[in-house]
């Protein structure tokens, strides 16, 4: 689930860094395929989230990500 936040992959690598592309959609399939082959726990990371890619797109969608891997273990993010 790494490739979600990271921005040096869909940036291939050369920067500057392209805008995450965000499908909810998408990332509730990968998580549900995750839990149908019994993978209960994922950790995840961003790359090349920085100030400058901030500063360019916004705030990534970390919450809505954080959501998303809460529903691998089964239970419901809390903000």
């Amino acid at each position: 689930m790494e490739y979600w936040l990271d921005a040096s992959r869909y940036s291939h690598w050369q920067r500057p860094a392209v805008k995450l592309p965000w499908d909810r959609e998408v990332l509730r399939a990968d998580v549900e395929t995750y839990r149908a082959r019994g993978i209960r726990h994922i950790a995840s990371f961003a790359v090349w989230v920085d100030a400058d890619y901030v500063a360019t797109y916004g705030e990534p969608p970390v919450g809505e990500h954080g959501e998303g891997l809460a529903r691998v273990e089964g239970r419901a993010h809390k903000s």
